[in-house]
């Protein structure tokens, strides 16, 4: 599991590192495992830092941080993300 965590959260820095170099602002990136067809999943510990839950719980779990940006932002990281440079402007060593 712990491979996972650390997988997740160096992702989502880079994640967070393309998407503010290609919208100007800074971007915070909530790092994500949802398990896919396990129905029953338990965990001893969530790690705070990490959103670990079922597929079908993701939405939910990620409203429940409270986080949340107005429509505009949404649409400016929504494009970022779709453009393929993007992605390329934030390759650098972690």
């Amino acid at each position: 599991q712990r491979d996972y965590l650390t997988a997740a959260r160096l992702e989502a820095r880079r994640a967070a590192r393309s998407l503010t170099a290609a919208t100007g602002s800074v971007v915070t990136v909530t790092p994500v495992i949802a398990f896919a067809g396990s129905p029953n999943l338990a965990l001893k510990r969530c790690p705070a830092d990490v959103v670990v839950c079922q597929a079908r719980t993701v939405c939910r779990r990620l409203v429940e941080r409270g986080a949340s940006m107005d429509a505009a932002r949404v649409a400016e990281i929504f494009d970022a993300a779709r453009d393929s440079t993007t992605w390329r402007l934030g390759q650098v060593s972690a």
